[in-house]
């Protein structure tokens, strides 16, 4: 896995991504996320102790596990930014998204990392929090599930947008969109 400063010699523009601003994209990423989100939500229901409920104690310790998931996700994305390039990223929020982002461009696999990592990482802790921690958490840590998988839909569009592209291309993640770069 590599990243680069500077865009190498070589390589010139092949697309942008775009999942705010591209409307065929922005759909896209939208439709998935709702079907990921019922379906997680559906995983939750079949798989929840039977004495988990959902008072609004719970919906406010839901609100503030979002909250904190949602700098986290960020966190993971940002954080190997950094370990791949060495180059400090930059984060930021729009009105309806987080974002991290940086000036490095990073290899297909490197970036194929980027893109999933917080969706790996973050299914695994919470799943394994909402089956140990005590019956009255399912369904608080259900909802932040329910946001790392719906919220994720961008970076699995990203991820499965680029797998079958040639290894050799280069990815930049401004935050707001990605740039694909080719070998000439």
């Amino acid at each position: 896995m590599k990243a680069y400063a500077r865009l190498p010699q070589g390589f010139r523009f092949q697309e942008r991504i775009d999942l705010v601003k591209n409307r065929k994209q922005l759909i896209t990423v939208n439709v998935l996320s709702i079907a990921l989100a019922a379906l997680t939500v559906a995983a939750g229901v079949l798989f929840r102790p039977q004495n988990a409920s959902f008072g609004w104690v719970q919906w406010i310790f839901a609100f503030a596990g979002i909250a904190l998931y949602i700098v986290g996700h960020e966190a993971v994305h940002g954080v190997l930014m950094w370990l791949i390039s060495h180059e400090k990223p930059h984060f930021g929020f729009k009105l309806m998204y987080a974002y991290a982002g940086s000036s490095a461009y990073f290899d297909k696999l490197a970036y194929l990392l980027i893109a999933i990592a917080p969706l790996a990482v973050w299914t695994i802790v919470l799943s394994v929090l909402a089956f140990v921690l005590p019956a009255v958490c399912f369904w608080p840590v259900w909802a932040v599930q329910v946001m790392n998988v719906s919220g994720a839909a961008g970076d699995l569009y990203v991820f499965f947008h680029l797998i079958n592209r040639p290894r050799t291309i280069l990815v930049q993640d401004d935050g707001a969109a990605m740039t694909v770069w080719r070998p000439v």
